[in-house]
C-alpha cells in the first residue's frame, strides 16, 4: 500500500500508519514547513516532499491511501485541495481526514471556546511553564475557531468526483471524514 499524509506536520498521522503498514518505505509526507519536516524527519524514514495540499508535485494516479490530520482548515480552497487529491489517487483510493469540528449548538460552542481558547493554553504554559507554548495553543485556537463546517466538507469532496463520502463524528467536536476515488 502506497499512503499519502498530506499538511504531515511533525509525522503523527505518517507513524501511526507506519505502526499499521509495519513499515515507512511506502509512505509519503507531504508539508509546506520545512522546520515540521525536519521535526517528522527525527521519526521516520519516509519520502518527504515540501508542498502544500493544493498542487502536489507528485504523479497522478499513485496512492492507495491518504490521510490529513487535524489540518484541513488551514487549505485555501477544499474543492481545488479534494480533486488535487483525487489526481494523485489511484482508482478505488480512499481518503481519511481527522479534524476537530466546532459543535452547532450555543452551550456546545461555549464550552469548545473555553475549553480550546482558554482552558487549554493556560494548562499548556502551567505544565510546560513555556509562554510560547501557551501562544501555540492560542494560535491552535484561533485556527479552531475557524473549523469548516462539516456540510462544506462533504460538499467539497463530493464537487471533486468522491464517491461513499461519509462523516462520523465524535462527541460532536471530532469529525472523521472518509470518501473514495471510483
Amino acid at each position: 500500500m502506497k499512503l499519502l499524509d498530506v499538511a504531515s506536520g511533525t509525522g503523527l498521522m505518517a507513524v501511526a500508519a507506519k505502526e499499521v503498514l509495519g513499515t515507512d518505505e511506502n509512505i509519503t509526507c507531504v508539508e509546506p514547513s520545512d522546520g515540521m519536516i525536519g521535526e517528522a524527519k527525527k521519526k521516520l524514514n519516509a519520502t518527504f516532499v515540501q508542498s502544500g495540499g493544493e498542487s502536489m508535485p507528485l504523479p497522478d494516479d499513485t496512492f492507495d491511501f491518504l490521510t490529513v490530520g487535524y489540518a484541513m482548515r488551514h487549505f485555501a480552497d477544499l474543492e481545488t485541495t479534494f480533486t488535487e487529491f483525487h489526481r494523485v489517487l489511484k482508482s478505488g483510493g480512499k481518503v481519511l481526514i481527522l479534524e476537530a469540528t466546532r459543535p452547532e449548538g450555543r452551550f456546545g460552542s461555549w464550552l469548545f471556546k473555553l475549553y480550546f481558547g482558554q482552558l487549554y493554553p493556560f494548562f499548556s504554559r502551567l505544565i510546560t511553564r513555556s509562554k510560547k507554548a501557551e501562544e501555540m495553543m492560542v494560535y491552535f485556537w484561533e485556527t479552531m475557531d475557524a473549523c469548516v463546517r462539516p456540510a462544506d466538507v462533504q460538499d467539497a469532496f463530493k464537487a471533486a468526483g468522491f464517491t461513499e463520502v461519509k462523516r462520523k463524528a465524535l462527541l460532536g467536536v471530532f469529525s472523521e471524514y472518509t470518501a473514495v476515488k471510483a
